[in-house]
């Protein structure tokens, strides 16, 4: 029998159950855990995202600069491997183009079927800007968390699109549900206005 390899076996068994607890996602509270492996005493951990959320689409329902009632739109997918469920997204509206943030009356969110998704807090925020620091952030806080493989649509209407036409970049960053933690930025909605067109899509 070969006692070094035997040893050495045993050394890094040791060494895996002191320095690396049992870790185990639930369904129930869409986070992971570590259990200590000597003591099985479980604690909960912070939830972050493994694999992070994606940006899928922005778009508008009217193009044209001289509409007042466009609804805006961004769809945002929690892959099956998110790690943590949505807790909800802080959107950047860019200055240049809008005075105020939308509010509570104009801000809507959706399920991937069409069917409303309940928003427990609507508010404006601060965020890193990546398209100018002058820009307006809205946070919102889901009141179910989005659950991995699933994806959600955050609706802004009515809104007055901007007199002076072109593109412009909405921030999207988004953070898991549980205990607070710096939103990851997602990427940029981009969406085009056009002056002296017809405008709807």
């Amino acid at each position: 029998m070969d006692f070094t390899r035997g040893w050495a076996a045993g050394l890094l068994v040791g060494f895996g159950t002191l320095f690396f607890p049992a870790q185990a996602w639930s369904e129930a509270t869409g986070a992971y855990s570590v259990t200590d492996v000597g003591t099985r005493a479980t604690v909960a951990l912070a939830p972050y995202f493994t694999h992070f959320p994606q940006l899928t689409r922005a778009a508008t329902s009217n193009i044209s600069s001289s509409y007042d009632y466009a609804r805006y739109s961004f769809t945002i997918e929690v892959p099956e491997d998110s790690g943590a469920a949505l807790g909800g997204l802080v959107i950047g509206v860019p200055a240049s183009g809008w005075h105020r943030v939308p509010n509570q009356d104009t801000v809507s969110a959706v399920d991937g079927q069409g069917k409303p998704v309940a928003l427990a807090r609507i508010e404006p925020g601060a965020m890193e800007q990546k398209v100018a620091p002058g820009d307006h952030a809205l946070v919102l806080t889901f009141a179910q968390p989005v659950a991995a493989g699933q994806s959600v649509t955050v609706q802004f209407y009515p809104m007055r699109n901007p007199r002076q036409g072109g593109s412009f970049l909405f921030d999207i960053a988004a953070f898991p549900a549980g205990e607070p933690s710096p939103p990851r930025f997602l990427g940029f909605g981009r969406i085009t206005f056009y002056q002296g067109s017809g405008g709807h899509r």
